[in-house]
């Protein structure tokens, strides 16, 4: 259930006026560009070009090299001037392309793909890898692995983080007014790989015309919903927003540290999952623990086996309270 917020957060000046009512416009680069190989999590992709090769903007330059990793193409066309090593903002030196640019943007002839309707799910997957997709966050983690997980039947939601939470930005406000089919269509694919799975565009209430317009756009859409979220930060942090979105608690850290008790009835982490839900009585979900938050302590009452089924409490040695009292479900 969604509870379109969560319990904290701070509200800073917002500054979003200096720039969302400014269009996007494109921003065409010049001279020397530099495309680091290790620009993503996981293996290093490596060059299919050498020095003194033409490539094409669209081009593929790089392969990817492992199965954590992601190829990288060209933005522009021009002459490969040198593979070397190149210092990136975390200041480490890595092995890097540097592109010419010949300012003529000549681009290649880019594949036709059949409508997505009529893609089957390893197709979608597939071609989403190849396309270099990336995570935007620090790991920049390969898109097409967050699309495979192992029990794809057990997703209940797909959400796109809308929120924008923090001040300044505008960039996502902007595609969201400018280009909203994009952002549509790009959730009505990712749907397609997860049978049992809504999708929820996430966006903050500063944003009434970005809600509106895609209100109106998804008004046909009976899998896809658009939820308002209040206007703080870190609205639009993971573990924030899909508690705002679903009610779900994202708890899976501490999944070693039960282990570790090796079942003990009373877990250090009441303030945790009081910050995160607010509820000074409620029971949740993690791996095969079921657990219940009682004034400043968690208390284990319930464990699963491997078939979910409930053991008895003489198997693991511990007192058991049998009261379920409230309900928070995990996220996982």
């Amino acid at each position: 259930m969604a509870k379109s917020t969560f319990v904290g957060g701070i509200h800073p000046y917002e500054g979003k006026e200096l720039s969302k009512d400014k269009p996007i416009r494109a921003v065409l680069p010049k001279g020397e560009l530099v495309y680091p190989l290790s620009q993503h999590i996981g293996a290093p992709a490596s060059p299919i070009v050498q020095k003194g090769d033409h490539v094409l903007q669209g081009q593929k330059i790089a392969e990817a090299s492992g199965f954590v990793s992601a190829p990288i193409y060209a933005t522009v066309s021009g002459t490969v001037k040198a593979i070397e090593p190149r210092r990136v903002v975390t200041s480490n030196e890595v092995m890097s392309i540097v592109l010419e640019n010949d300012g003529l943007y000549e681009e290649v002839e880019y594949p036709v793909h059949k409508p997505y309707e009529e893609l089957g799910k390893e197709e979608i997957i597939a071609i989403v890898k190849e396309a270099g997709i990336v995570g935007m966050g620090g790991a920049g983690f390969p898109t097409f692995i967050k699309l495979s997980p192992k029990e794809p039947d057990k997703i209940d939601y797909v959400i796109a983080n809308c929120a924008e939470c923090e001040p300044y930005l505008t960039s996502d406000y902007r595609r969201m007014i400018e280009e909203p089919e994009k952002l549509i269509g790009g959730l009505k694919i990712m749907l397609r790989l997860f049978d049992h799975a809504k999708g929820i565009l996430a966006v903050e209430e500063n944003k009434p015309d970005a809600i509106a317009l895609l209100k109106k756009l998804t008004k046909d859409e009976p899998d896809i919903m658009v939820t308002p979220l209040r206007t703080k930060y870190p609205q639009g942090s993971e573990r924030s927003i899909i508690y705002a979105t679903t009610g779900y608690v994202y708890f899976q850290t501490y999944i070693e540290r039960i282990r570790m008790h090796r079942y003990r009835k009373y877990l250090e982490v009441a303030d945790f999952v009081r910050h995160i839900c607010g509820d000074e009585r409620a029971e949740l979900r993690i791996g095969y623990f079921r657990l219940q938050l009682r004034d400043r302590s968690v208390v284990v009452y319930q464990i699963l086996d491997a078939r979910n089924v409930a053991l008895k409490p003489e198997l693991i040695g511990i007192e058991l309270a049998a009261q379920k009292v409230g309900h928070v479900r995990e996220s996982f």
